[in-house]
C-alpha cells in the first residue's frame, strides 16, 4: 500500500481528502481508506482544534442544530430514513488533523495502452515508476493507465436503510474480476474455450499478466473498452469480449467507469450565524459602496435592503459523507448514522456576504406553483431558489478575485416561523479571519457592478446551451454539498429576486 499525509489547508481537506474520496497525484488516483473499519477510518482528529471546536459550538449550539436538521433532511430524502431528534448536542465534529492517503486495492490495477498489448498489471508488481507515477508496460514499454473500476447505481425503486455507522453500501465499488487477468477462454480445469481451438486444451500454466484490455474505439472508450489475448500461446485468433459485470444486487446495478476525482463528491452541511461588530472600518467601508447598489440589483418587495450586507459571520462547515457516481443514481454514504453521531469539520469566525429574502417571495412561489401545477411545497421551492442563487453567486467569485475556487464558500436557511424574514443565503471567505476576497469586490463599485451584473444577466440565463435547469456553464460547481442536485435557474428567475434587465 502506498500512503501519505497532506499538509493542505483544512478547508481545502475537507473538500478533498475526506474518507472515501479520490485524489490523484502524479498520475495516480488514490482512495482515502485505512487498514482499520471504523467509519471514519484514515482521519487522525487534531484534539486542539476539536476543543476548539466544541467551545465554539457551547456558545453558539443553534450552529450545531441547524447543520444537523439539513444533514436529517438529506439522509431522509436519499434513504427514506429519518435520524433521530436529538434534545442536546445533535452532532459532534472531528477536525482533522492528519489524513491518511492510500491507494485502494481496487484502483491499483493498469493496463497497457498498446492495443496489440493490452496487458494487465498490479501497481504493487511494479519495481520502478516513470516521473508520472505510473510504470511502463513491462513486456512493450508502453504507457500504462488505470484500469476501469464498477462503481454502484443505485435503483430509484429502492430504498436503503440507515444503520448505525450511516447508510450501509457494502463494498462500495469493485475492481475487475480475477478472471480477467488471464486468458478469459480458459476454464479452471485448464480446458480451453475459444472458438478456433481444436483440442481445447490450454497449454499454459495460470500467470497473472497474460489477460489484457483494449479500447477498440478511442471515441467511446468505456463502451468499446473489451477483454481480449492478442498472444495466445497457440497463436489462436481469440476474439476480444465484453468486460463481465458485477452480479446485479437487490438495490443497485454496477456501472463501469474509469477512476478519477470527480466520481465522487463531499456530502457537506454548513451554518452560519452572523453578526454587527462595531467600530470595524473595513465591514463600515465595503457595506458603504455596497448599500447603494442593492436597488440596481435586487427588487426591494422581495430582498431586505437593510438586512442584506457585509458581515461578521460565525460558520461551521461538516463532511457528513461522500456520494459516489452520479448526481442521479449515485450512492450515498454518510458518517452518521441512527446511534452515531460524528462528522468531519471546523468552526471559524469569518467574514462575507449575507442576503435576506422577505416573506413576500411565499407569494412569488405560490403564483409559480399554481401556474405550472407543481406538488412541491413552498420550502421545497424555496430551497431550489437559494441553493440557486448561491451558486450564482460562488461561480462569479473566483472569476472576479482571481483566488481558487476553495476560497469561497456559502449555505442559506430558511426560517420557519416566516416572522420578519423568510430566508437568507451567506457566501462567504473560507478562511478564519477572512482572505480579503469578498471585501476586495464590494469594496470596488465597478467590479462589483459588473460581477452583480453577470449574475443577473448571465449566469442565470445560462450563457452557453440554456439549459433547462442548470449545468456546468451557468450554476453547476465543485464540491456541491447537494452535488449539484436542487438547482433550477429558471426559477430563480421567476422568483423576482433580480431586477430585469
Amino acid at each position: 500500500m502506498i500512503q501519505g499525509t497532506t499538509t493542505r489547508p483544512l478547508s481545502v481537506t475537507l473538500r478533498t481528502l475526506y474518507p472515501g474520496a479520490f485524489a490523484s497525484y502524479q498520475g495516480v488516483i488514490f482512495r482515502v481508506v485505512s487498514p482499520g473499519i471504523e467509519v471514519l477510518s484514515g482521519v487522525s482528529e487534531d484534539p486542539v482544534k476539536s476543543e476548539k471546536t466544541e467551545e465554539v459550538l457551547d456558545n453558539y449550539p443553534e450552529l450545531a442544530q441547524k447543520v444537523y436538521k439539513i444533514i436529517q433532511q438529506q439522509v431522509l430524502e436519499d434513504t427514506g430514513s429519518r435520524l433521530p431528534d436529538k434534545p442536546t448536542r445533535p452532532i459532534r465534529v472531528r477536525v482533522p488533523g492528519k489524513v491518511d492517503l492510500r491507494l485502494d486495492e481496487t484502483l491499483e490495477n493498469v493496463y497497457c495502452t498498446n492495443i496489440h498489448c493490452g496487458t494487465l498489471w498490479k501497481l504493487r508488481w511494479s519495481k520502478q515508476k516513470t516521473s508520472r507515477g505510473l510504470p511502463q508496460c513491462a513486456l512493450c514499454g508502453s504507457r500504462v493507465q488505470q484500469a476501469p473500476i464498477f462503481f454502484p447505481v443505485i435503483d430509484q425503486r429502492s430504498t436503503l436503510s440507515v444503520g448505525a455507522a450511516g447508510i450501509q453500501t457494502g463494498s462500495e465499488i469493485q475492481c475487475l474480476p480475477n478472471r480477467v487477468f488471464f486468458c478469459h477462454y480458459k476454464t479452471p480445469n485448464g480446458r480451453c474455450r475459444a472458438p478456433t481451438s481444436t483440442d481445447h486444451q490450454c497449454v499454459t500454466e495460470f500467470r497473472d499478466m497474460l489477460g489484457s484490455l483494449a479500447i477498440f474505439d478511442p471515441q467511446r472508450p468505456i463502451e468499446s473498452l473489451k477483454i481480449h489475448n492478442p498472444d495466445c500461446p497457440k497463436k489462436l485468433d481469440v476474439p476480444p469480449i465484453d468486460v463481465p459485470r458485477p452480479h446485479r444486487q437487490n438495490d443497485r446495478w454496477f456501472s463501469l467507469d474509469f477512476p478519477r476525482e470527480s466520481l465522487n463528491v463531499p456530502l457537506t452541511a454548513s451554518s452560519v450565524v452572523s453578526y454587527d461588530e462595531k467600530n470595524d472600518p473595513e465591514i463600515d467601508e465595503v457595506n458603504e459602496v455596497l448599500k447603494p447598489l442593492l436597488g440596481q440589483f435586487f427588487k426591494n418587495d422581495i430582498v431586505d435592503f437593510g438586512d442584506t450586507k457585509f458581515t461578521h459571520m460565525h460558520m461551521l462547515e461538516t463532511v457528513y459523507g461522500y456520494r459516489l457516481g452520479n448526481r442521479i443514481s449515485g450512492v450515498t454514504t454518510s458518517y452518521i448514522g441512527i446511534s452515531m453521531k460524528t462528522v468531519l469539520g471546523r468552526a471559524i469566525d469569518t467574514k462575507g456576504f449575507q442576503i435576506t429574502i422577505k416573506p413576500s417571495i411565499y407569494e412569488k412561489i405560490q403564483q409559480y406553483r399554481q401556474s405550472r401545477n407543481i406538488p412541491n411545497t413552498d420550502e421545497e421551492i424555496l430551497q431550489v431558489i437559494l441553493h440557486s442563487l448561491k451558486h450564482a453567486l460562488l461561480v462569479e467569485m473566483p472569476i472576479f478575485t482571481g483566488l481558487d475556487e476553495n476560497k469561497f464558500h456559502g449555505t442559506f436557511e430558511i426560517n420557519e416561523n416566516k416572522e420578519g424574514w423568510a430566508a437568507r443565503v451567506y457566501v462567504y471567505d473560507t478562511e478564519d479571519g477572512g482572505s480579503g476576497g469578498f471585501s476586495t469586490i464590494i469594496r470596488n463599485r465597478n467590479i462589483l457592478e459588473t460581477m452583480l451584473d453577470d449574475v443577473r444577466l448571465r449566469r442565470i440565463n445560462c450563457p452557453v446551451r440554456d439549459c433547462q435547469h442548470a449545468c456546468k456553464h451557468c450554476l453547476y460547481i465543485k464540491n456541491c454539498g447537494f452535488v449539484n442536485r436542487k438547482l433550477h435557474r429558471k426559477l430563480l428567475i421567476h422568483s423576482g429576486i433580480f431586477q430585469a434587465e
